[in-house]
């Protein structure tokens, strides 16, 4: 299922999907549309889950190409997930048990 995102600021997107009662799992992706490196934090609410398995894709000059590179677990600290994205590039955080 969709959920409701929200992102502060124009130079990212925000897609959000619950599991709701499925096999899927819950996850979020964010893009970096900016020409320049972005530190987000990423809000999660209503997610029964504290850890999430995170992958990117990046194709940005000046840049090392990514194909759907696994970045690690992240865990949510005071209810977000803080990292930083390159230009360009999309994250997906998929819950992880």
């Amino acid at each position: 299922m969709v959920v409701r995102t929200f992102a502060m600021n124009s130079e990212v997107a925000v897609i959000g999907f619950s599991q709701n009662g499925t096999k899927n799992p819950d996850s979020v992706i964010v893009i970096n549309i900016v020409p320049g490196k972005k530190p987000m934090s990423v809000e999660i609410k209503g997610s029964k889950y504290k850890k999430f398995e995170a992958f990117r894709t990046v194709d940005t000059e000046g840049y090392e190409p990514e194909r759907y590179k696994l970045l690690g677990t992240f865990e949510l600290k005071n209810g977000a997930i803080f990292t930083e994205t390159p230009p360009g590039s999309v994250t997906t955080f998929f819950w992880k048990e």
